[in-house]
């Protein structure tokens, strides 16, 4: 059985999607038949972060790997006493120093292959020379403009690992070879979408309105402190002309809550009613299929500014897919690798609050035609499991052993 040692800066268990795509591509690795292990650094929890006892089952994982936290000097203790800058070297340095610990540590474990997504540590395991492959979910940044051409001419370098195809062209102009660029989307568990109780039974549950529709935001409002698109949604709100009876409730999950006060504000410029508003703070993963079956729509309102500056593809665009749950979703390039207008989703004008208004518009005045877009999108999203995803990685590095099936498998159910 091949070894794969997975090495992240992240703290576990965390709030930030990035917790749960690691820990789900280590779950895939593992589910065809690798040896897995994951190496963080053990660091105090935020205050955000409710505490778990059990660092898999917080994410739902079924199929088990290898976690080692390793000894962490944690730096964030400083970041309410150090100015912004001193802050900012002094946690890059810490990354680089934690990255080379990380990497001597695990070059012990003789592993078929190291994976990180974090460029501090990639920079060690290639000084290591150990076979090494580097995951992108963004445009580069300064550090990864200097250091990948540089890694990508070490023995060890195996592959460029990117999310979505428009990164391609970006990292081939660092020098990044095309044979050595894969291409890999983000994943779903089929499993915990497989069992989700009828609308109905979600919001008893879940405590909310029966006699209301709702139209949801299931993900986090703000990250790195950029709004994620729910301002938006508030806006849409007030532009929202309903196509008969009360109007819908706004229901979006996710936290942190200290951006409520805001949302709530503009609400009331706007004169939109708080019964009309309802924000959740960041909830179990594994309770996710919940809130969104409870609802009657789903919203993906990204903002051209936060897709160029933060990521190239939202992780939780393949769970509302799965959810079978009507998507309104913004018009953005990555989006529409995966959603095809009037055929799986309707696309909007991401910076027209009216325009998302108008489609949501729409699907409640012929839920029909919602029906088909959701069974669409559910059907357009079954290949791309976590652990479908894994097997094709594990293929495209050479990992592959005789106990690995020959075609890998489009879902884990």
């Amino acid at each position: 059985m091949k070894k794969i040692v997975y090495l992240t800066g992240t703290r576990f268990p965390t709030n930030k999607a990035s917790g749960l795509q690691i820990c789900k591509t280590c779950e895939g690795f593992a589910a065809n038949h690798t040896d897995v292990m994951l190496f963080y650094p053990r660091r105090k929890l935020s205050k955000t972060v409710p505490p778990q006892k059990d660092l898999l089952e917080s994410y739902g994982i079924e199929k088990a790997f290898h976690i080692r936290p390793l000894f962490n000097a944690d730096v964030f203790i400083l970041e309410n006493i150090l100015p912004g800058k001193l802050f900012s070297f002094l946690y890059t340095l810490h990354a680089f120093l934690w990255g080379m610990f990380a990497a001597f540590k695990a070059q012990r474990e003789k592993a078929a292959l190291y994976y990180t997504r974090d460029i501090a540590i990639a920079v060690w395991l290639g000084l290591f020379n150990l076979p090494l492959a580097f995951e992108a979910h963004a445009a580069p940044g300064r550090l990864e403009k200097k250091l990948l051409p540089l890694l990508a001419k070490k023995p060890g370098f195996r592959a460029l690992v990117i999310m979505a195809a428009l990164l391609k062209p970006v990292y081939q102009k660092l020098g990044i070879p095309a044979d050595k660029t894969i291409l890999s989307h983000h994943g779903f568990s089929p499993d915990h979408f497989s069992a989700v109780p009828d609308r109905e039974t979600c919001r008893k549950r879940l405590e909310l309105p029966m006699d209301k529709k709702i139209i949801g935001y299931i993900g986090k409002f703000k990250s790195v402190g950029k709004d994620k698109g729910v301002a938006g949604l508030v806006q849409m709100t007030a532009d929202f002309q309903s196509p008969g009876g009360s109007p819908p409730l706004l229901l979006c999950v996710g936290g942190p809550l200290s951006a409520v006060p805001d949302y709530l504000r503009r609400a009331e410029e706007l004169k939109i009613p708080e019964t009309q508003l309802k924000f959740v703070g960041h909830v179990p993963h594994v309770n996710i299929p919940l809130w969104m079956g409870a609802c009657d729509i789903l919203l993906l309102p990204l903002t051209p500014s936060f897709m160029e500056n933060i990521g190239a593809m939202p992780l939780k665009l393949f769970e509302y897919m799965a959810a079978t749950v009507p998507v309104v979703a913004a018009d953005l390039p990555p989006i529409r690798e995966y959603l095809v207008h009037r055929q799986n989703a309707l696309l909007v004008d991401p910076k027209d609050p009216s325009a998302m208004a108008a489609a949501v518009s729409e699907i409640l005045t012929d839920p029909e035609f919602g029906r088909r877009l959701a069974v669409q999108a559910r059907n357009d999203v079954e290949k791309f499991s976590w652990e479908y995803r894994a097997c094709t990685l594990i293929k495209a590095l050479n990992l592959v052993d005789r106990h690995l099936d020959n075609e890998c498998r489009m879902s884990n159910h």
